[in-house]
Formats: C-alpha cells, structure tokens, sequence
C-alpha cells in the first residue's frame, strides 16, 4: 500500500510539497499533518501542510507516468461518441482543460466544458490521453479560464478523510478522520480517531484494527442518513420491495472509483450515479459482521 503516496500536501513552512501515506485532517484547524510510514510506529516523519492544499493520490498516472492528485490541473483528450442526424456514429477528438476531483463516487476532471471521468462512467466519452500541466495553488498562469480561477481563488472542496475500521481489541468500529497506514514490513494497520481541536498528531488517539476491515467513506448516505463505507452490503430498491437486491460496496482500483457488486453474481457490478435518490438505498449490514449476507 505504501508503493505510491497515497497524499499530498503543501508545507506551512516553506513552498514545497510534502508527500505521505497517511493524512491526518482536522475540521477547526487550519493546518493538517502528512506522514511517511517508516519501520515502526515511533519512527513516522510528521510533516505539517496547508489544509486546503490537501489532495489525494486518484491511482492514475498520466502519459508521463507521473501520478495525479486532487486538484491537479490537467489537459485530457477524450473522443466523443455521437450520433449525427441519420443514426449513424460519429466519433469526434475533444481536448480539455480542467481540475481533477471527487465527482460523486468517481475522479474525474471539471471544467467550462463539462465533467469528464477517468473511467467509464460516461459511454460517450473515451478518454485517449492525459497530461498534468500543473495544479490549482502553483500554476495561476495555467488556469486559463474564470472556471479555474475561481476554483484557486476559492481554494478546493476539502473533505475529511474518513475511514473505519474493526478494533483488534474490542468489539466495535472505530471511525475516523485519517486514513489508515502500514507500519514496518507486517500487517499492523493503524486508525487515528480525531479530537475536534488537534494541534499535534501526538494528540491523537490510535487504536489498531483488522485490516481486512478498513473501509474509506464514499461520501453518500443512505436512506436513513446513515454514512456508506467500503465493505457495507446495501439493499438497493429498483421498482419495488419485490426487486430488491443486494450490493457490496468496494473500490475498483483499475477504473478508479467506487463500485457496488451484485451479490450472487461474480460479474455484475454498477457505478451509483453522483444524481441517483438515495432513498431507494438502505444499508444493511456490512461483510466483516454480515458475512451470510454475502452467500445469499
């Protein structure tokens, strides 16, 4: 997990990046803490960053094989499939310039012309290409439309990272603000829970958890307002209660974005539309307490 950094984020002190595989992030602060998993837990090298320059790694490279981030600015060639007055299709190349962001439960690219996925959310747009050409708090010049501008002048659309996870020791989910991180070469796997006024990370608590049990919020609820994490099986109502089905939520590495599969069917999964009502969505169980559920 520690192959690539999974965060970002830009020091207080100086005008340099700081990069880490954990992000601590507190809602009344102004600064945030990026750290580096070393060997062990007493050797992890904290390094204190702006908050609102806080981006995640979206697990895409660009052509250049450099990884992109929240808030990088991009240029993308999509082909645009279409079809002209006769029924016929007709493919066209679109070049776009935008910032990369969380667009419902997928990554995808904002700009003047429209949101754009990094996978195959949207069927009539295939993305050829991409290319950073910089990001949204170093590159003013870059950002060549108003759009963008007010994205910089606005800062991004920070979001706690939350994540759960299963105590090692005690029976019950421990929720947090930070995303969980490897220590050393074994399988330890660490969650910080988050105090409102954090002013250290040696303030905060850790408490270690089942790894298999680590889940990030895809930042939607349910019916009942209740939170969606990886991992939770969901009742999915499509006319009626007698069409019910059942999906586990998981996160699709390869197209970047946050996947429910069908239970009982090894190939049938689907992508929540960003737009889709979510009354019709009700949580539950999940697979680590459920797991009957799963053979259903």
């Amino acid at each position: 997990m520690c192959d690539i950094f999974r965060y970002r984020g830009k020091a207080l002190s100086g005008n340099y990046w700081n990069f880490g595989n954990s992000i601590i992030y507190s809602t009344e602060c102004e600064v945030s803490y990026i750290a580096e998993a070393k060997k062990d837990i007493d050797n992890i090298n904290w390094e204190v960053v702006h908050s609102e320059t806080v981006g995640r790694f979206i697990n895409v490279c660009d052509e250049e094989r450099m990884p992109i981030f929240e808030n990088d600015i991009v240029h993308a060639q999509f082909l645009i499939h279409t079809l002209n007055s006769w029924g016929n299709s007709v493919d066209e190349e679109m070049s776009v310039v935008g910032v990369v962001e969380q667009i419902g439960s997928s990554f995808g690219i904002t700009s003047e012309k429209g949101l754009f996925f990094f996978d195959s959310t949207d069927t009539d747009k295939e993305l050829l290409s991409v290319r950073i050409i910089g990001n949204i708090f170093d590159d003013p010049g870059k950002q060549e439309d108003s759009f963008m501008r007010g994205k910089a002048e606005n800062g991004s659309c920070i979001k706690p990272f939350r994540c759960r996870g299963k105590s090692l020791r005690f029976n019950k989910w421990l929720y947090g603000l930070y995303q969980e991180f490897p220590i050393g070469s074994g399988c330890d796997f660490m969650i910080a829970v988050a105090e409102k006024h954090l002013l250290s990370p040696v303030m905060a608590k850790y408490s270690q958890v089942f790894p298999a049990s680590i889940g990030r919020s895809i930042g939607r609820r349910d019916r009942n307002k209740t939170e969606i994490f990886e991992g939770d099986i969901l009742k999915f109502e499509f006319f009626s209660e007698k069409s019910n089905q059942l999906l586990l939520c998981v996160w699709n590495n390869t197209e970047c974005r946050f996947d429910f599969q069908i239970i009982g069917d090894n190939n049938g999964s689907f992508l929540l539309p960003s737009d889709i009502d979510t009354h019709c969505i009700e949580i539950v169980g999940n697979r680590i307490d459920n797991p009957e559920l799963l053979k259903e």
